[in-house]
C-alpha cells in the first residue's frame, strides 16, 4: 500500500514539472518501468503541446520536441520534428536575420538526416545556431531560475532532477544565460544514480553505472565550460548519454 502511494506521489511530482511533453512522458515511463515491473512500451498521456501562434514560437516548440525525443531515445520522433523545424516558413526580414534563420534551418536538416551516432551532437549544433541568433538580435541573457526539485531517494525523483537540469542547460545555451546553465550543471553533478536504483531487483549493470557516472562527469565539466560552441557540444554529449541510458533501462523508446 505504501509503495503504491509513493509511486502515485512520484507520478504526480513529474506531472507538475515544467518540462516538454516528451520529456515528461519519458520520466513517467521510467516511473512505470520501476514501479510496475517490466517496462511498458505504451507511454502515459502527456500534456498537450500549446499551439504556436508565430513562426518563432513554432521554432521553440519544435526544437524542444526534438530535444526531448533525443533524450528519450526516440530517433524517429526526433527526426520528424527536426524536419518540421527545418520547414517552418519565416517571412524575410533583414539580410543578417535571414542568414541566421537559414543557418538554423540547415542545422535542423542535418539533425533530420543524422545517423544514430551523430544525432545528439548535431542537435547541439542546432542549439548553437539558436544562441547565435538570439545574441545578435537581443535575445534575453538574464533568465530567472526556479529552485530544482528537492533531492530525495528513489530513481524517479532523481530523474526529475536530471530532467530539470537538462531544461536549464538548454535555456542557458539558447539564451546565452549563465544562471540556468550553472544551475543545471550543479544538479547534474549530483552523486551518480546507481544501477541498483534504476533497475531494482536485478543484478548490478556495469553499463548503466558507467552511463550514470558519465552524466555526473558532464555536470562537473559543464560548471567550467564557457562559450556557445563547447557548451553546445557538451549538451549533445549529454543527450546522447541520456538516450543510451533510457534505452538500457527501458525508460524510453529505442534510439
Amino acid at each position: 500500500m505504501m509503495q503504491t502511494l509513493r509511486e502515485d506521489a512520484d507520478r504526480a511530482l513529474v506531472r507538475t514539472m515544467p518540462l516538454g511533453s516528451s520529456m515528461r512522458t519519458n520520466v513517467l515511463m521510467l516511473a512505470c518501468a520501476l514501479g510496475c515491473g517490466a517496462p511498458s512500451s505504451k507511454a502515459p498521456p502527456s500534456a498537450p503541446v500549446p499551439a504556436a501562434t508565430t513562426p518563432m514560437a513554432r521554432h521553440d516548440l519544435l526544437a524542444i520536441e526534438v530535444r526531448d525525443a533525443i533524450a528519450s531515445g526516440d530517433r524517429a520522433a526526433a527526426q520528424l520534428a527536426a524536419a518540421a523545424l527545418a520547414a517552418v516558413d519565416v517571412a524575410p526580414r533583414a539580410p543578417r536575420y535571414d542568414q541566421k534563420i537559414a543557418g538554423m534551418h540547415a542545422a535542423a536538416t542535418r539533425v533530420a538526416n543524422a545517423t544514430d551516432i551523430s544525432l545528439a551532437l548535431e542537435f547541439g549544433e542546432l542549439a548553437r545556431t539558436c544562441a547565435n541568433c538570439h545574441a545578435l538580435f537581443g535575445g534575453p541573457t538574464t533568465v530567472s531560475v526556479q529552485a530544482p526539485p528537492a533531492p530525495a531517494p528513489g530513481a524517479v525523483r532523481r530523474m526529475t532532477r536530471h530532467a530539470w537540469a537538462l531544461e536549464q542547460l538548454w535555456i542557458g545555451i539558447v539564451f546565452n544565460s549563465e544562471a540556468p546553465w550553472l544551475a543545471g550543471a550543479e544538479v547534474l553533478a549530483d552523486p551518480a544514480v546507481s544501477s541498483d536504483e534504476l533497475t531494482p531487483n536485478k543484478t548490478t549493470d556495469v553499463e548503466i553505472d558507467a552511463l550514470a557516472a558519465s552524466v555526473q562527469r558532464i555536470g562537473r565539466r559543464a560548471k567550467v565550460e564557457y562559450g556557445p560552441k563547447p557548451r553546445a557540444h557538451l549538451y549533445g554529449e549529454l543527450l546522447s548519454t541520456c538516450a543510451r541510458c533510457h534505452e538500457r533501462t527501458g525508460g524510453g523508446a529505442r534510439l
